[in-house]
């Protein structure tokens, strides 16, 4: 209610972010859109690279794969110093991905592999290029991505679907052995 009596004070900015937190977390995805929108349309320097991340969050989490990569993609351009920027083009290779766009994706995810985020990320993005290799029936390329993320990680949890993945395009290439 204070923020429909007071749709112009800055002030409110934070408490817009917070109550699209409130209805993302309640699963209430195109309400905490909406103040997510209405967060980042107020530009606030402090807050927008998490105002854009959680926007593209609840655009997955509401089939809008389009949009998220959009949403993505502001936080990168807009917010480069930020710390999210790691997982930011993560999450662009995955809304990427939801759309089609395999050879996008890939470059997301070894740009988050090159912004060295941290293991679990790394693990993450190296599986997602080998699923897109395998979405382009890329075989070899997709063998080299599962392999390689095996080795640097035989520890995953993902170590199943990386060595499933990596069978799998063995058979597409009809290496059987």
């Amino acid at each position: 209610q204070l923020i429909a009596q007071y749709p112009e004070g800055d002030v409110f900015v934070p408490a817009l972010f917070d109550l699209g937190n409130l209805l993302f977390d309640a699963k209430k995805f195109p309400q905490a859109i909406d103040r997510y929108r209405a967060a980042a349309a107020k530009d606030p320097k402090d807050l927008l690279d998490k105002v854009y991340y959680k926007l593209g969050l609840a655009q997955m989490h509401a089939d809008a794969a389009d949009a998220a990569a959009d949403a993505f993609a502001k936080l990168l351009r807009e917010c480069p110093q930020s710390p999210l920027v790691p997982e930011a083009h993560y999450r662009l290779g995955r809304a990427l991905q939801a759309q089609g766009k395999h050879s996008e994706a890939i470059s997301a995810f070894e740009r988050a592999i090159a912004a060295n985020p941290g293991n679990q990320l790394i693990e993450l993005s190296m599986y997602q290029i080998g699923e897109s290799h395998v979405a382009e029936k890329a075989w070899a390329k997709g063998l080299a991505a599962y392999r390689a993320a095996a080795a640097k990680f035989p520890e995953s949890q993902w170590i199943h679907e990386m060595r499933y993945g990596a069978g799998f395009c063995s058979q597409q290439l009809g290496a059987y052995q």
